[in-house]
């Protein structure tokens, strides 16, 4: 149940459509009680990408920015798990999951 979640994490890629979707996630989240959601952008291009999805959502709401990574891709195509078919990935991976765990202390001592 949401009493028991700390925060929410969305992900949103840089389109339209999935802006609009992360921003109903997030009012649905509300409405069930869940007040912190995080927005991670995935398979994002450029900074012009990443400035879009920006202008949607609060700074201190975003978690973090994924590249789009073609190595990524080719894994999951082939069957792969992605996050051991690239170094840039996992070192993106591990620096979302220490912003996580920075927010999750936080969230603990407030």
């Amino acid at each position: 149940t949401a009493e028991n979640v700390s925060a929410m994490v969305v992900v949103v890629e840089p389109g339209q459509r999935s802006l609009a979707v992360a921003q109903k996630i997030r009012s649905l989240a509300r409405d069930i009680g869940q007040e912190r959601t995080l927005i991670l952008g995935n398979k994002v291009r450029s900074a012009a990408e990443e400035t879009l999805i920006r202008t949607f959502f609060p700074p201190e709401d975003i978690l973090g920015f994924l590249p789009f990574d073609e190595e990524v891709r080719t894994a999951d195509l082939q069957g792969f798990p992605p996050y051991e078919a690239s170094a840039s990935f996992r070192k993106r991976i591990a620096e979302v999951v220490k912003q996580l765990n920075m927010i999750g202390n936080k969230i603990l001592t407030d």
